[in-house]
């Protein structure tokens, strides 16, 4: 070939010959060897990255600008101040403005210093996406695909020689690979999308108004719920929550806790439960933990009460535990807690004690918001303190090990403090509410609770500090940390193995996602399952992610079958393993199943769960505890006087027999008495009590015993009547709601729910109430319009993400009935009115907040009830 490169030509000839010959065949070495150089490269990138090199081990969370712990020095105090209602609402608009001006300017802020590194950066204009020819520097500076996030989740790097590369994975919406080759793009392939299939079956849902519930598996495979979960706000950085439950205005209003409920599975239905007397309010940051006698235990959190912003009270510490006893269906007030907490966690011995660990004391009644050291055990239905901590912290695991010892992994708590033993303990050492927050850091320190020792000792500290993470014991004693949100306030996808025996960690399987505040549990082969979590990948992202032992890597499972929203994510789920490898997943608003492949796709005891309540009035048993091998729960014993009121309650058919036998002996009697007297027995007669003897004596004492006899067998009878009555009706309008709907207003023509006498009224439309309202709502308002045909419309709040409204409203008796026509499958909403005139009236809401409403127009008042309001 060389040959051909020589003819005799001219000089410019020859030159062009030259060039040509050298583009055509003598480069072409040189370009072979450099494209099988590069190929070579590329799939060695690609064989670092499927062995899962390269991993991006965290992602940056939106940073939250530091704010003051307190605000004006009139909210100092922990006490509740007193406050007129026109004092409450001016400061309330005036804190409303200042906090939506403050957010203004901070997003403001934050725009224009971003907009002033891009340009500065890369210069003005938009970003230019990658493309072939980019130079590394600018495609990682100032790409969009870099810029932005767009979930990077692999940097792999490999060298040959002179020739350096590096390949960038990103699954977004469209997944692709970016490779770079000595410092610019060269190659950029677009990927398949992930699709994961919807493994996880729906049961059910909750029963109206009830989400976000706090559940645990009773032993008789039924679930017990009671309180919300509370999760980890992904702006929030380490103890940033407790500004908000530092501040009163903050936990004035808090709303009505939902009653707590026992899922039902013989009578396929969720039961209502009477509230524990130990808080009347609002308990939430509690923990729920099943003793081995099927009791529940409620532990720790806070209870705050409803109360207008105008009355008076104080906040006071939540140190009471209640106990719910499962065969008994009653609550019993358990011994108060030494130390009130939030953010801890309890743990179930072997013996039956329960450890309480660590965690935060109510901001508004302690006296130092410092991470609690503290650890103190329920045992014999008594609590007993425990030694310190060696580390304060909070929002950590506890994990109890085979040999009954407990393993206190990571959490929250203070660098400057933790470095060294806290004998001193840190929540006895300050009083100062206004410290630096954001000084809370993520911990790696372990430490370990020996139960025969008695005494709390340090362990291996982790390779990565975090805290709202996961830690499950597998089934050969080691323990698995997942996830999490580091020291740098970046949600993580690393995990790490410990073994107790050696007292080592090493780096385990990398995470799909990067998660924080997840559930996990281990099932019954051996699997480890990680549901939920808060993440800011995308919304098809996996729900549910698998790991066994034995494998190399997690694999995603299984999303729910609906699409995710914003409100799953929010949420912490409850898992409940089942003994077939699988379980059922309490998620944010609905229950779910996951099952193995070639497992049954339903559960005789669990499908099917029906979102509204059972009657209260039906009291079926509970089974007791015979699936764990325990002895089951003793009948409890019942007095008589019980015994002869649930015979009156449940037994209809004896009420109904007794029933008709009274009514005929006062039947004969009174025909009796008539008869005497139309026949004249009474004209002559001495009356009874003139006459005196044994025989008058009898005589009366003879009557007395007839008419109490008569007397005790009608009133049980009368009272078991009416409330068959009255349950037969509330069944009725429950299962056929139009068979009792009033064709005027579309409201049950007598509401058997609404409480004390009014059911037995009807609702009327009264001419007070029709007309246009205006309630106060922040520095809003939202307007009603009532009319006279019992129809009502709402105006929404497009700025406070309040949608309008419109259905059917009626007075009965002191209450306002609301029915909703647009969101389908609402019940009633029944409030009572406190207060009302021409000009206001003023409503109780369900969650026990007041609202006012105010006259701003009038309707035409033709079809209403012109009598009085009430």
């Amino acid at each position: 070939m060389k040959t051909a490169c020589k003819p005799i030509l001219t000089l410019s000839s020859r030159l062009r010959w030259a060039a040509l010959c050298g583009v055509l065949f003598c480069h072409a070495p040189i370009a072979l060897a450099q494209n099988s150089t590069s190929a070579a490269l590329y799939g060695q990138l690609d064989a670092l990255f499927a062995s899962g090199e390269g991993r991006v081990g965290s992602r940056a969370r939106p940073p939250l600008l530091p704010e003051p712990l307190q605000e004006a020095a009139s909210d100092k105090s922990e006490f509740y101040q007193a406050k007129s209602k026109a004092q409450a609402k001016v400061e309330r608009d005036a804190k409303f403005a200042q906090i939506a001006q403050s957010i203004q300017d901070k997003n403001a802020a934050r725009l224009a210093d971003f907009t002033q590194a891009i340009t500065q950066t890369c210069g003005a204009g938009p970003l230019p996406k990658a493309f072939v020819g980019m130079s590394q520097q600018a495609f990682e500076g100032c790409s969009p695909e870099i810029r932005f996030g767009g979930n990077l989740t692999h940097v792999v790097s490999a060298q040959s020689g002179q020739d350096t590369a590096r390949l960038y994975v990103f699954d977004n919406d469209q997944p692709h690979k970016i490779y770079v080759l000595n410092r610019a793009v060269q190659l950029i392939v677009n990927r398949a999308p992930r699709v994961v299939e919807a493994t996880l079956q729906q049961l059910g849902q909750y029963p109206p108004d009830i989400n976000h519930p706090l559940t645990v598996a009773l032993p008789n495979k039924g679930f017990f719920a009671f309180g919300k979960v509370v999760s980890e706000d992904m702006k929030a950085p380490a103890g940033q929550d407790l500004r908000r439950l530092a501040k009163t205005d903050q936990r004035i209003n808090m709303s009505v806790q939902p009653p707590p409920m026992l899922w039902d599975a013989p009578r396929q239905g969720w039961k209502a439960l009477p509230v524990s007397p130990d808080c009347e309010g609002k308990w939430y940051l509690h923990t729920l933990t099943v003793l081995p006698d099927a009791r529940v235990l409620v532990a720790g959190g806070l209870c705050d009460i409803p109360r207008m912003a105008n009355e008076p009270g104080i906040f006071e510490p939540q140190n009471r535990l209640a106990l719910w006893n499962v065969a008994q269906q009653s609550w019993a007030t358990g011994p108060k807690l030494v130390q009130p907490r939030v953010h801890h966690t309890a743990s179930l011995l072997p013996d039956g004690s329960v450890v309480l660990t660590g965690g935060f004391a109510d901001p508004l009644t302690a006296p130092s918001l410092l991470a609690l050291d503290s650890a103190e055990a329920f045992v014999n239905d008594a609590v007993l303190p425990m030694n310190n901590l060696k580390t304060a912290r909070a929002k950590h695991t506890a994990t109890v090990l085979p040999n009954g010892a407990v393993l206190v992994i990571g959490g929250v708590g203070r660098g400057d403090v933790n470095s060294g033993d806290n004998k001193s303990g840190d929540n006895k050492s300050s009083g100062n509410k206004s410290l630096d927050i954001s000084s809370y850091r993520a911990l790696a320190e372990v430490e370990y609770w020996d139960g025969a020792t008695r005494q709390w000792t340090r362990r291996e500290s982790m390779r990565t500090p975090r805290y709202a993470h996961t830690a499950t014991l597998l089934a050969d004693g080691r323990v698995l940390v997942a996830g999490g949100i580091n020291d740098q306030e970046q949600a993580l996808n690393s995990t790490e193995l410990y073994d107790p025996a050696s007292d080592t960690w090493t780096g385990g399987p990398w995470l799909s996602e990067h998660l924080q505040s997840h559930a996990a549990a281990r099932l019954s082969d051996g699997t480890v399952m990680l549901a939920g979590g808060l993440s800011d990948a995308p919304m098809q992202r996996p729900w549910l992610q698998l790991w066994h032992p034995g494998d190399a890597v997690w694999r995603a499972e299984g999303v729910l079958p609906a699409a995710i929203s914003g409100i799953h994510t929010q949420h912490v789920p409850t898992i409940a393993p089942d003994d077939q490898g699988g379980a059922v997943i309490f998620a944010a608003t609905g229950v779910h199943v996951y099952r193995r492949p070639g497992q049954p796709d339903v559960v005789s005891d669990l499908i099917n769960m029906r979102p509204e309540w059972l009657p209260k009035a039906v009291n079926s048993a509970v089974p007791g505890a015979a699936a764990t091998g325990a002895a089951p729960a003793p009948n409890p014993k019942v007095g008589w006087s019980q015994s002869i009121k649930n015979a009156w309650a449940t037994s209809r058919e004896t009420v109904v027999l007794l029933g008709s036998v009274g009514l005929a002996l006062a039947a004969i009697w009174l025909f009796y008495r008539l008869a005497r007297r139309l026949t004249g027995r009474y004209a002559n007669a001495t009356p009874t009590f003139k006459k005196v003897g044994n025989s008058g004596v009898f005589r009366l004492l003879a009557r007395v015993g007839l008419y109490g006899t008569l007397l005790l067998i009608g009133a049980p009878l009368l009272v078991s009547l009416i409330s068959l009555k009255t349950q037969d009706a509330a069944d009725l309008c429950k299962a056929k709601p139009g068979s009792c709907t009033d064709t005027k207003t579309g409201l049950l023509d007598r509401n058997w729910s609404v409480p004390d006498r009014s059911r037995f009224a009807k609702p009327r439309i009264p001419c007070p109430f029709v007309g246009v309202w205006a309630q106060p709502f922040g520095n809003g308002k939202l307007q009603y319009s009532l009319h006279d045909d019992g129809t009502y419309q709402m105006d929404g709040a497009p700025v406070r993400g309040i949608k309008p409204d419109a259905g059917h409203w009626a007075v009965q008796g002191k209450y306002m009935l609301w029915r909703s026509t647009l969101v389908l499958g609402q019940d009633t909403d029944i409030n009572r009115i406190v207060s009302n005139n021409s000009n206001h009236f003023e409503l109780v809401e369900t969650n026990g907040i007041h609202s006012h409403f105010d006259r701003v127009g009038e309707l035409p008042q033709i079809g209403c009830d012109a009598g009085t309001s009430k």
